[in-house]
């Protein structure tokens, strides 16, 4: 197994438009914001990456293949679930149409990584009916960058999409991978080791309204002691707060909390602070916190924030929510955005956590995405996270590559036309001519212009 080394498995996130160059967060780096890369395919909602113990990316996926580092697709792995869905829409640098949290990269050993994803097995009897046959969790093994087997069904059911969570096992080596079904009150934990499965833990868990897979997430504690599932599809009992045992994989009911908003939102996050003593809850507008810790933990709802009403084409609202390695808590919005806002200091009590809202910028607008993270650290005497890692908040002056900008008439004494690529953040682009001596001639602030085609005028120059 691997050394008590890093462990920083969870170091680099990526979001990325369609074809086109996608923004990395190197939590690693001093830098932290690295543009300009251009991914092997597209990052759609549903997306997963894996770091090397030592913050170096090694792979990702989209549900349709897996890349390199190098960005690469690996060979053997260009082929993920296959079906309808894949010959629909893994076509031309599309992803699969997953939700969030359809995805997990585990480390098992040097040079060993595991994806494990969700499959849709759908029959189509018209463009808006189909029939559900049976849903698949499969398993690609990836061992010194070849891959040992690809699509290998290792629990056949209907599941819950956008809630499969995982965890560190007892033994600190395995981990357990827990997934609702589809709409029940039945729970599957599988006991995933490095070269085979152990045991599959299926569960009905009495005294519940039969859940709603529409809109279900699921989290647990740092400590991997507590599981919560979060419906966002209003209903009495919204959150439910079990315990877990890692050595057995059953999950125990403790409470259940109503919905925080009185309205039906399709949309939300939730997410522990490191320390495990709150939880985190977004809807569209409102993002909320509780104290795990409280004897009245319904009481203790607070309202921490209430979006402030910026938009960038569209709503820049609340949605997933991931802790990071530097402590915080990072938030995406529900629709194509170049933001995330971030929870600043989860352990504290109450407003003074500091949610600041489209606090981060990226470079390129992207498809909704939000990286999943279990806590590679649990069980390694390493802690949660590193409160010492300075934030992500500036992103530096950089040169667009040829394929991001297009100018015509070249040469050009008069009117010229300049087009950048989509998803160029615009809000950080000038634009500046030189002479032949390389003198500025004429500098042009293109902030905010999202005109597809931008006019110079060299008339004057």
């Amino acid at each position: 197994m691997i050394a008590l080394a890093q462990h920083k498995y969870d170091n680099i996130w990526l979001f990325g438009p369609w074809k086109g160059y996608g923004t990395i967060l190197d939590f690693s780096s001093d830098n932290k914001i690295i543009d300009n890369v251009d991914f092997a395919f597209d990052m759609n909602t549903g997306s997963s990456m894996i770091a090397n113990e030592f913050g170096e990316l090694q792979y990702y996926s989209n549900g349709c293949h897996i890349a390199d580092g190098s960005h690469e697709i690996v060979q053997g792995a260009n082929w993920l679930n296959p079906g309808w869905y894949y010959d629909n829409y893994c076509f031309d640098g599309f992803g699969y149409p997953y939700s969030d949290q359809c995805m997990i990269f585990i480390p098992f050993a040097e040079n060993q990584y595991s994806l494990f994803y969700q499959n849709k097995n759908r029959i189509y009897t018209s463009p808006s009916q189909y029939l559900i046959l049976v849903d698949s969790i499969y398993r690609t093994d990836i061992i010194n960058n070849s891959v040992t087997f690809v699509n290998k069904a290792i629990l056949s059911d209907t599941f819950a999409f956008a809630s499969m969570a995982a965890v560190k096992h007892a033994n600190n080596e395995d981990y357990w991978i827990v997934n609702p079904h589809d709409s029940s009150n039945v729970y599957f934990s599988i006991h995933a080791r490095q070269d085979d499965l152990g045991a599959v833990v299926k569960q009905f868990i009495p005294n519940l309204f039969q859940r709603q897979h529409n809109g279900s997430l699921a989290k647990f504690s740092p400590n991997g002691e507590t599981y919560v599932g979060f419906e966002t599809v209003y209903q009495e009992q919204s959150l439910k707060i079990f315990s877990f045992n890692r050595a057995d994989g059953k999950l125990n009911l403790e409470y259940t909390l109503p919905n925080p908003d009185t309205v039906n939102t399709f949309i939300g996050g939730i997410e522990f602070s490191p320390s495990g003593q709150f939880l985190y809850v977004s809807t569209r507008k409102v993002i909320y916190q509780y104290d795990l810790e409280a004897a009245d933990v319904e009481g203790s709802k607070t309202v921490v924030a209430v979006w402030d009403g910026f938009t960038d084409l569209f709503p820049c609202t609340f949605h997933v929510m991931q802790r990071g390695p530097d402590c915080r808590i990072y938030i995406n919005s529900p629709s194509s955005q170049k933001y995330l806002h971030v929870i600043m200091h989860p352990d504290v009590k109450g407003p003074d956590c500091e949610v600041r809202q489209h606090e981060i910028p990226l470079y390129y607008y992207h498809q909704i995405s939000m990286p999943y993270f279990p806590n590679y650290r649990l069980g390694t005497g390493e802690p949660v996270c590193d409160s010492t890692l300075s934030l992500p908040t500036s992103i530096p002056v950089v040169t667009l590559p040829m394929e991001g900008i297009k100018i015509w008439p070249n040469p050009a004494s008069g009117d010229c036309r300049v087009m950048l690529a989509p998803g160029v953040l615009r809000s950080a682009v000038s634009l500046d001519v030189v002479d032949m001596w390389g003198r500025s001639v004429l500098t042009r602030d293109l902030s905010n212009n999202y005109n597809e085609v931008i006019p110079i005028d060299l008339s004057r120059i």
